[in-house]
């Protein structure tokens, strides 16, 4: 679905008044008008890849790229829905490779600068490897085979800095 005028005028006016947009709940309709509409960069705050998960929240490749293409980043959610099949309950479990498969996906896919840890701990109802937020530094020193330190600190804070800078630059 499209969306509606009120959505479209929300978008320019986002823009205008230096607010990041967030299209992790936007159906596709709704993404595509965001990325056509949007003048700045836009984000997904918590979605993965539609390719290594087919499920309705993740991103296609297509939408990796536009968002790469306007300057926004993609945090990866942590729900293992949103990242392998759960058919029971064993399996409603997020690993570090989990989020490790995702981030290089969608590295290879919209590239480095597009990468963030969005985790979504507040929404998320299954158990981590790393248990919570005060595991991020087990959940980092076990992305460290997958990505260089200079990569880590660009989906661990710079890339969102940079959004959030270039959105408020005006």
């Amino acid at each position: 679905l499209p969306l509606k005028t009120f959505g479209k005028e929300a978008v320019t006016r986002m823009n205008e008044l230096g607010i990041v947009v967030d299209v992790s709940h936007l159906n596709e309709g709704g993404f595509w008008d965001v990325a056509a509409l949007s003048k700045k960069p836009f984000i997904a705050t918590h979605s993965c890849a539609r390719a290594l998960r087919n499920h309705n929240r993740n991103l296609t490749d297509k939408q990796l790229k536009a968002i790469a293409n306007a300057g926004g980043v993609v945090g990866i959610n942590y729900l293992s829905l949103f990242l392998h099949e759960v058919n029971t309950p064993e399996q409603d479990h997020t690993t570090i490779e989990d989020v490790a498969h995702h981030l290089c996906h969608i590295r290879n896919v919209a590239g480095i600068d597009t990468l963030a840890l969005g985790s979504d701990y507040d929404g998320i109802g299954c158990t981590l490897e790393w248990k919570d937020c005060a595991g991020t530094p087990q959940l980092l020193e076990g992305l460290n085979k997958y990505f260089t330190a200079d990569e880590l600190d660009k989906l661990t804070h710079k890339n969102a800095l940079r959004v959030f800078k270039d959105v408020w630059r005006g």
